[in-house]
């Protein structure tokens, strides 16, 4: 008899020897650890020299760092991913206390990815299916920023941003006529999406309503529009600007063909818009941008 009791409890303490070794292999391990995002956006500065850019002469421009987004934008919202799963997301507005730095709690023995997007949208961005849409496909002043982070490795991380739009700017020398009411601006090859993998999504066409022109009969007027471009080189646009009358009948259009946008850098037309013709160019500021073209 003790001989079987002795194998039962050797049997007994054997299984809960494997139990213990089975479950200490399968146990997941979970070191959290709290990360800070700060983030901020590049700006271009002119230099003197000229560099050929889309076949116009542009200034170059360097870029550096400025403190915050704030001023910049007035939204920033921060996707963080682990193995192609959101594990979370923050949505910030300008008026948050800190806006700008994002504090998450993740688990040390991790990666993770960052997506980030600060723009000047009526709402929150949204991210499904590796794109970022824009509320109501509107697209406005706009930077993106992804990056694989560690918390092994790090515990901050400075995220530069970079400008996801070109701005094209459509200065008008002669005035308004009295029967204008609206303008609208419309681009057949503009996408509204933006690709975390850097990159405009499928171009679907967008059409900017530019309101309120009726009230500026008989001045000069300046039209601006945002579109997701390319960062490094200009991407070419035909552009149908169209003027219509409080009853929306269409009082003239013009088609600007060949228009270079480029990511972060703003073109602009300026001529008679309502009576002649326009010219175009890509001039460096702040912003960057390419050399204005007189028409």
């Amino acid at each position: 008899m003790k001989r079987i009791i002795d194998f039962v409890v050797a049997l007994m303490a054997a299984m809960v020897i494997g139990c213990s070794s089975e479950n200490d292999e399968q146990r997941v391990v979970y070191e959290p650890a709290e990360v800070t995002l700060t983030f901020s956006p590049w700006v271009m500065e002119p230099e003197g020299n000229a560099d050929a850019i889309g076949g116009q002469e542009t200034k170059q421009a360097t870029t550096r760092a400025v403190a915050s987004i704030a001023g910049v934008v007035s939204r920033l919202d921060v996707w963080i991913y682990e193995s192609g799963n959101e594990v979370a997301a923050v949505h910030q507005v300008a008026t948050d206390d800190g806006f700008g730095t994002v504090t998450a709690t993740l688990d040390r023995t991790k990666t993770y990815t960052i997506y980030a997007v600060g723009h000047n949208s009526d709402g929150a961005a949204t991210l499904a299916n590796g794109l970022v849409s824009f509320p109501s496909d509107i697209i406005r002043e706009s930077m993106f920023y992804t990056a694989e982070l560690s918390p092994a490795s790090s515990s901050s991380l400075s995220c530069l941003m970079q400008r996801i739009v070109g701005k094209l700017r459509i200065e008008t020398t002669d005035n308004v006529p009295t029967s204008a009411s609206y303008v609208t601006i419309a681009v057949a090859t503009a996408a509204t999406k933006w690709s975390v993998a850097g990159v405009p999504g499928e171009a679907t066409g967008r059409t900017v309503r530019i309101n309120g022109v009726g009230s500026m009969v008989g001045q000069t007027v300046a039209l601006n529009c945002y579109l997701l471009s390319t960062m490094d080189a200009a991407t070419e646009f035909d552009v149908v600007v169209t003027v219509y009358d409080a009853n929306d009948g269409v009082l003239m259009q013009r088609t600007f063909e060949d228009v270079p946008i480029r990511n972060g850098y703003k073109t602009t037309y300026r001529g008679a818009f309502f009576t002649g013709v326009m010219s175009a160019s890509f001039t460096v500021d702040d912003w960057s941008e390419y050399d204005v073209v007189e028409f």
